[in-house]
């Protein structure tokens, strides 16, 4: 069994250690909050906002305190009763200056022994790269660098080479050439030196007449111009980023080293689990569970549409974006579909075939940012099958298969279906004979960067039929959800996985998306609106921009997030928009991205919002009354997405400072500070939705069993307006759990509660204590039901 109901997201930070989080943990456990779910506390590049550059795995991050601090935070949640669940990244390490591992294979190159911790080919196709790491850092060529930005140091007993703000290792191979002294250790020479300073002075004069290009080339790394780093970059990175090289996880040494902090931690009981970053980068995945089998571990794997987690792996579940998706989709009025196809092909002049698109933002990210590693991998292959394998990775519907020394039969069956798609016959017999596993585990760690960021960080930003749908392990192809498919995989879901509704990584927030899918619900007035606003903003775009494509974007982004209360910084929410559209039009990579700025194209872009947000402008006097007219049904829809998911099988995780009405974008939006001082005042006489989740909370904690292993069993509603509820129970033993939820409020009467339920019915009655009022049930009728709110829980005991 999970060893907690519910977690609280807390992203730890510079501004935010574990001595500001200790000050709040009164609140967190007033709130209900059963486990704490920290972002990654040990040791990254200094000043990482997210923690995921770890630089050492054996040091707790001294940006958020040293071992002492987060000892005693670790001791203090104990005794507010609140757990700890710990996020690991154990597929990547910083490759910077400040990871020693990797300034050791700098130095050493494949004579250190961390060269096998990091998944490096020392004899890539380049023969100026054998036995070298290609580091892609200079933004000149390497002959003017020499002349103007490289130079040669000596500090504390060591040499190096430095370019901008890196501090390179030289090889010891050097060392000699600047000293007229014998040493055998770096902290000898450090002691001549500080004993001598003739001999400083030394070193200083030979290193400034040294030759830098023949220094250079003895080193154990390769100094280019960054825009050859797809092309010929030689260690397998996370996704495309140079600055994160992935670590061989599957050898034990380096499993042990990577893990032995975090794992002495839950031996000494400070931690009752461990969320994993990125498995699908394994080399191995099932092999890395197994070692981790005694633990709770919940994975952040990406499951496509029907697909399951392997049964063979020993742990509780994911980290829960499937259930997201299929709680937003219940919220979208599925019947609705053709229309919007139809109002957005028709605002953008074209009609555009999403299955195509996807397939083509795969390939183009495979050519242009994973060049180097396809390259690699075709080499490897008999035969020229280059362009074979690009097109099976484009056609890739799911992250990645699970082939090891023997093929499951669903990972056969995916590839006879992918190859059944293309013209590949040559790969298709290399790949599918059990002799060449070897090759399929490698492309196993190449699809997933390709098919995510082919699919969330390009098409994603790139097909706006209806955002709300473009997010996170979801498709932008879906547009809603059937009630009855809903409950089906809701009494599928693995009952101790984490269900969540927004995260550090998804592209918008619940409340965001709840709000934009009220206009599945409108499409009339949706599409009379749009047509509007893009008449009386004409005169704002110019010839590079925006595309109506984009403009459509910007209007479904402003009704998302415009604030829930009266603006109070309307300049704020400007800078806000933009550098969500600068993030937003890199990732499309289609006029811009973030290799090559186009800064025309994107000044075009936020010069139009700083001019159709200017209050001046007639924008903003049609805007405001429609979005104002939006929010309250988005609260609404909030409420009720609430409610389900809280009453939901599994672990629920609430996002940190999500219990107030949340109007955050991606990341970096969603990773602002949260006043929990307000918060925590607001907890005395809580608003709605933090009253609701504050009593959901509790009553979880008050009765773990029935919400983490009850029985899920649909409710029927009877009457004209079963359409707008949705209704189920969690049963175990005797325990009963009611949960009824109103949505398409659109369609409703305010206040949208009591006398408009009339003659919709349960086909049964029920009697309990209704939980967000207190007040007790006894009928089958809807509208006695929903006499205070459109939502209940309703319990047969009494609870917190």
């Amino acid at each position: 069994m999970a060893p907690f109901v519910s977690c609280y997201r807390l992203q730890l930070n510079p501004y935010f250690p574990f001595k500001k989080a200790q000050d709040y943990l009164p609140y967190f456990e007033k709130l209900g909050v059963d486990a704490l779910y920290l972002s990654p506390i040990f040791r990254p590049v200094p000043g990482s906002m997210h923690g995921y550059d770890i630089c050492s795995p054996h040091e707790i991050n001294p940006d958020l305190g040293d071992e002492e601090e987060f000892r005693e935070f670790a001791e203090e949640a104990k005794k507010c009763g609140i757990k700890l669940l710990f996020d690991i990244v154990a597929n990547h390490m910083s490759a910077s200056t400040y990871n020693p591992w990797w300034q050791d294979v700098l130095e050493k190159g494949p004579e250190s022994p961390f060269a096998n911790y990091f998944d490096i080919n020392f004899s890539p196709l380049r023969k100026d790269l054998q036995n070298k790491v290609l580091l892609p850092i200079l933004r000149t060529t390497l002959n003017e660098a020499i002349e103007t930005e490289i130079g040669l140091r000596y500090r504390d007993g060591c040499f190096f080479v430095t370019v901008y703000e890196y501090e390179l290792p030289m090889h010891m191979s050097c060392y000699q050439q600047f000293l007229p002294v014998a040493f055998t250790t770096k902290e000898e020479l450090n002691r001549l030196v500080l004993r001598k300073p003739d001999l400083y002075q030394h070193i200083i004069t030979t290193l400034s007449s040294a030759d830098k290009k023949e220094i250079l080339s003895k080193q154990a790394y390769l100094l280019t111009i960054w825009q050859e780093g797809p092309q010929d970059i030689n260690y397998r990175r996370f996704f495309d980023i140079n600055e994160l090289a992935a670590v061989k996880i599957e050898r034990s040494e380096v499993f042990d080293d990577m893990h032995k902090k975090v794992l002495g931690y839950l031996e000494e009981g400070i931690g009752e689990g461990l969320r994993i970053d990125h498995p699908d980068g394994f080399y191995d995945p099932k092999a890395y569970f197994d070692k981790l089998q005694n633990h709770y571990v919940i994975v952040e794997k990406i499951l496509e549409e029907g697909e399951s987690l392997p049964p063979e792996w020993p742990v509780s579940g994911t980290v829960g974006y499937e259930f997201l998706n299929d709680l937003n989709h219940l919220f979208i009025d599925r019947e609705n579909r053709d229309v919007f196809d139809k109002i957005y092909h028709k605002f953008i002049g074209e009609k555009k075939d999403p299955e195509q698109m996807v397939i083509d933002a795969k390939r183009e990210f495979a050519l242009l940012y994973m060049r180097s590693e396809i390259d690699t991998l075709a080499h490897t292959l008999p035969g020229d099958l280059k362009k074979e394998l690009v097109e099976l990775i484009a056609h890739f519907d799911l992250y990645r298969t699970y082939v090891d020394e023997n093929f499951r039969d669903e990972d056969r069956k995916t590839y006879e279906r992918l190859f059944a798609k293309i013209n590949a016959p040559n790969l298709k017999k290399v790949l599918l004979d059990p002799a060449n596993s070897e090759y399929v585990r490698r492309l196993q760690q190449l699809t997933p960067p390709i098919v995510a960021k082919g699919l969330e960080d390009t098409f994603c930003y790139r097909y706006f039929r209806f955002i709300s749908a473009n997010e996170v392990g979801g498709h932008p192809t879906r547009f809603g959800i059937a009630r009855d498919e809903f409950h089906k995989r809701n009494q599928k879901r693995p009952p101790h996985g984490i269900i969540t509704t927004s995260t550090h990584d998804t592209k918008r927030c619940e409340d965001v998306r709840q709000r934009l899918n009220v206009l599945s619900e409108i499409p009339d007035l949706w599409q009379q609106k749009v047509t509007e606003w893009s008449k009386l903003n004409q005169k704002h775009k110019n010839a590079l921009g925006p595309e109506s494509n984009l403009e459509y974007f910007i209007y479904q982004t402003l009704v998302g997030a415009w604030p829930h209360e009266p603006m109070q910084d309307l300049q704020l929410f400007i800078t806000r928009i933009r550098n969500y559209l600068y993030k937003a039009i890199r990732e499309a990579k289609i006029h811009t991205n973030w290799i090559n700025h186009n800064d025309n194209y994107e000044n075009a872009v936020t010069n139009f919002i700083i001019r159709i947000l200017n209050p001046k402008n007639a924008f903003l006097k049609s805007f405001i009354p429609f979005v104002e007219t939006l929010i309250p049904l988005g609260q609404l829809n909030s409420l009720s997405a609430l409610a389900v998911k809280m009453a939901s099988p599994g672990v629920i995780d609430i996002y940190q400072g999500i219990e107030l009405w949340d109007d955050s974008l991606v990341d970096p939006d969603n990773r602002r500070a949260v006043d929990f001082q307000q918060r925590q005042k607001l907890l005395q006489d809580p608003p709605l939705k933090m009253q609701m989740t504050q009593k959901a909370l509790r009553l979880r904690k008050s009765a773990p069993d029935l919400f983490l292993d009850g029985e899920y069993i649909p409710l029927k509603i009877i009457g004209p307006m079963e359409k707008h509820l949705i209704a189920f129970q969690r049963k175990k033993g005797k325990r009963i759990l009611t949960c009824i939820a109103a949505r398409y409020f659109s369609k409703l009467s305010a206040p949208y509660i009591g006398t408009i339920w009339k003659e919709n019915f349960l086909e049964e009655p029920l009697a309990g204590k209704e939980q967000f009022t207190g007040k007790r049930k006894e009928t089958n009728q809807i509208e006695n039901i929903l006499s205070d709110h459109p939502v209940a829980l309703i319990t047969n005991f009494e609870g917190p």
